[in-house]
């Protein structure tokens, strides 16, 4: 699992998943705004995007999704971030697994870094 601190940067590994996720782009680097741990599954959750003005009411540990408290932020689970500096080293992991599909789309995330 992975754990970042409030004013660490990292990049987006996916897009949201529908209208209601985080905004963020996949390969776009942000700062860490805040961080909380689920109460449902204890995964770590982090804020890029500031508040959310959507109400809507899910499960806690549901990713991609603002929470059921009442503190108006977009929150998503941290798996779905990365440290830049770190997408080598997970990259030569997700080669050791013979998980090519995701090596394919971290080379891509890669490549959007490089040239931004």
């Amino acid at each position: 699992m992975k754990r970042f601190k409030i004013g660490e940067d990292v990049v987006a590994l996916t897009n949201p998943l529908d209208e209601y996720g985080q905004p963020r782009v996949k390969g776009k680097v942000y700062p860490v705004l805040a961080v909380k741990y689920c109460s449902g599954c204890g995964g770590q959750k982090i804020n890029i995007a500031g508040t959310c003005s959507i109400n809507f009411d899910l499960e806690d540990c549901g990713l991609c999704r603002k929470t059921t408290e009442a503190d108006d932020l977009w929150w998503t689970d941290s798996n779905l971030f990365a440290r830049p500096q770190e997408l080598q080293a997970e990259l030569e992991v997700l080669e050791s697994e013979e998980k090519y599909e995701e090596c394919a789309e971290l080379v891509k995330i890669m490549a959007m870094i490089e040239t931004a």
